[in-house]
């Protein structure tokens, strides 16, 4: 049976559109040092890049033997999200590339955002690159109630998406543009085709997306249907 065609597109959001890692490792380091929590550059890079806000903090009270309940969970997202809306007024820089295959697909197919981040955050950092309106949906951490490597997230965008092309959309019929293996993981429980680029992780460790690429310079719609032909 010959597979589908690609008829609409997600995007991650941090880690594929935008550079924001290091904002996130920063704002999530101070948040948790107030409660005597320490988490290093390394310890981010290896247990935390894949993980929302709310789950960062879970864990990182879970490796430090620290009972945290619902309030103070609650109280420390909204501490860490606070600094990071502080720390992206300066400005956040794109992936090279991104905007422009971003506009190429909009182009040609309707897009959705499925992130770990939260939607406000998205939304601001898309207005500030005049790419606000370009996606027909953004799913956040704050509309999901399980994230990444669950479908969840994938799901909740397809359904919009799927809303927009009048319910004419098979799952296989989205491409998910993704960096972690989370993200990989999460779209192809999904029942989607993925694209993952090596921003965050080699490309050894992305092996099990439908294709893999160094970059989104250079790319749009018709290298994305070549690349999972």
């Amino acid at each position: 049976m010959p597979r589908l065609g690609v008829r609409a597109g997600i995007f991650d959001f941090d880690g594929v559109i935008a550079d924001t890692e290091g904002l996130h490792f920063s704002t999530l380091r101070d948040t948790l040092a107030e409660e005597g929590i320490g988490v290093s550059e390394a310890e981010y890079a290896r247990t935390y890049i894949v993980l929302d806000d709310r789950d960062s903090i879970r864990t990182a009270f879970k490796q430090a033997d620290r009972e945290l309940g619902a309030p103070k969970l609650r109280a420390l997202m909204a501490r860490k999200a606070e600094r990071f809306d502080d720390a992206i007024q300066t400005g956040v820089p794109l992936f090279p590339g991104a905007a422009d295959f971003i506009r190429a697909m909009a182009a040609d197919m309707p897009l959705a955002i499925a992130s770990g981040a939260l939607k406000a955050e998205i939304v601001a950092i898309l207005s500030a690159h005049r790419l606000d309106g370009v996606f027909t949906e953004i799913v956040g951490a704050d509309d999901v109630t399980r994230g990444k490597p669950h479908p969840e997230t994938y799901l909740r965008a397809y359904e919009s998406l799927r809303l927009t092309l009048a319910g004419a959309l098979m799952p296989e019929e989205c491409v998910v543009i993704e960096d972690t293996v989370n993200g990989v993981d999460g779209a192809k429980a999904a029942g989607m085709r993925v694209i993952a680029v090596t921003n965050s992780y080699p490309a050894s460790r992305l092996g099990h997306a439908d294709a893999v690429v160094s970059t989104l310079e250079g790319m749009s719609a018709a290298r994305v249907r070549e690349l999972l032909r």
